[in-house]
């Protein structure tokens, strides 16, 4: 058994030398970075991997999900919060955090399809709305008057024209 120390001894030092060399490598494979503990740490492992300069940081990031049609007016008021999370509602604005309604009407300006059959809407608020699921009853075309309700447990509700209801989620 003692000569087994010197040889479990080795085996840590190199363990404990080999640690930065793994952070090191973490940053070359984004899937490396799971890794790392400490939020601020782990954050610049991802932008080092993915290659985020500090110039990129500064630029405004777009959602690729879905276009906005810059001709449409962007809500203004409570409006402007409906569908964003508690947690985005505070970080836009913590007075007003409270003050989300319990419905939009809109008009659709955009539709577009997914490769299941979910529909994307934009509305004539600059609101982009997904379907969670298909569902081929709930029919949106551009022009139609669609209602956003508040469901249960932070969900979402689109009524169609055709007064069919789908659960949707806010992308923009």
């Amino acid at each position: 058994m003692p000569a087994m120390r010197p040889a479990i001894l080795s085996i840590c030092a190199g363990a404990v030398l080999a640690l930065p060399a793994g952070y090191a490598r973490a940053a070359d494979d984004p899937h490396k970075c799971v890794t790392v503990a400490e939020d601020q740490a782990r954050l610049a492992c991802y932008d080092r991997a993915l290659g985020r300069t500090p110039a990129a940081k500064a630029a405004p990031t777009g959602k690729a999900t879905a276009p906005v049609d810059s001709a449409a007016p962007a809500a203004t008021g409570p409006a402007a919060e409906f569908g964003l999370s508690e947690a985005q509602r505070q970080a836009k604005d913590p007075a007003r955090a409270a003050s989300s309604p319990e419905s939009i009407s809109a008009k659709a300006i955009s539709v577009r399809w997914r490769k299941y059959g979910e529909f994307v809407v934009t509305l004539d608020n600059g609101q982009v709305w997904e379907q969670l699921e298909p569902m081929p009853s709930a029919v949106v075309k551009v022009g139609d008057s669609i209602t956003i309700k508040k469901g249960w447990l932070g969900s979402y509700m689109l009524v169609t024209a055709g007064r069919v209801g789908t659960k949707v989620r806010r992308v923009d």
